[in-house]
């Protein structure tokens, strides 16, 4: 007898592709920034760090305690940018900023003060005419990246996200 897998089963096995991978972060991305969905944003995240190795994978990757990187993915709190950037570097992608399509409406349809927050960065990049988008780590770093070049790989990504680590142990 032929055993039935789960569709969330199916899902991790096709995000183990970093093309996929990526696409599916994308989008994830741009729920969030269109309506706000930030559950529907970290989910994103968390299938794709468990498709990638797992949290502890991912964890030893950018320096942090297994535990606490749990404990961020799993939180409903806006992620930082900074724990973002550090978290998607690992699964081997960046922010970008791109123009908006045709199709994609050039405001936010107005939300409830509360959620209003979660959205401040994208509503701005919208009016600006431009959304973040999810895409590959380019192998050439541009030089003008901010970065500490004799730090340890991992050391300015760990010292970014002290301050949002300190937040969540509260």
């Amino acid at each position: 007898m032929r055993k039935c897998r789960t569709w969330h089963e199916v899902l991790i096995e096709q995000l183990a592709d970093s093309t996929e991978a990526i696409g599916y972060l994308d989008v994830s991305l741009e729920e969030y920034q269109v309506g706000g969905d930030l559950p529907f944003f970290l989910k994103g995240i968390r299938n794709v760090v468990e498709a990638q190795g797992g949290v502890n994978d991912v964890a030893e990757r950018i320096a942090m305690d297994p535990g606490m990187l749990s404990k961020i993915l799993s939180n409903e709190k806006v992620l930082h940018l900074n724990t973002l950037v550090v978290v998607l570097r690992a699964l081997g992608c960046r922010l970008s900023i791109q123009p908006l399509k045709d199709d994609e409406n050039a405001t936010i349809d107005s939300e409830p003060a509360a959620e209003a927050e979660s959205t401040k960065f994208a509503t701005i990049l919208t009016a600006l005419g431009c959304r973040l988008s999810i895409v590959p780590l380019e192998t050439e770093r541009p030089c003008t990246e901010m970065r500490d070049v004799d730090a340890p790989v991992g050391a300015t990504e760990s010292a970014a996200t002290a301050m949002e680590l300190a937040t969540y142990n509260q």
